[in-house]
């Protein structure tokens, strides 16, 4: 996930990124539908905080966008081996 434009800002918007390995990963839509309803209830945010979930293949990710985002891990969906500064 990650706050636009910062988790400083008065004010921001929070982007959360579903990643999977590929487009041709097998999974169908209707399967990574599921999954992201299931992890938007898990959780919950201040009315004033919006909010965008979106899934993106793992060779669509920028760099720059992997860099920006903080791990939120939600019932150890996440992988661990990526440690946060």
């Amino acid at each position: 996930m990650r706050a636009v434009p910062s988790w400083d800002s008065p004010s921001f918007h929070v982007d959360f990124i579903l990643v999977r390995k590929s487009d041709d990963d097998g999974i169908p839509g209707a399967t990574w539908e599921a999954f992201r309803e299931a992890c938007m209830g898990k959780v919950s945010l201040p009315a004033s905080i919006t909010s965008r979930w979106v899934e993106m293949p793992l060779n669509h990710l920028p760099a720059k966008l992997f860099l920006e985002c903080d791990v939120l891990d939600l019932g150890y969906l996440s992988d661990q081996t990526r440690k946060s500064p």
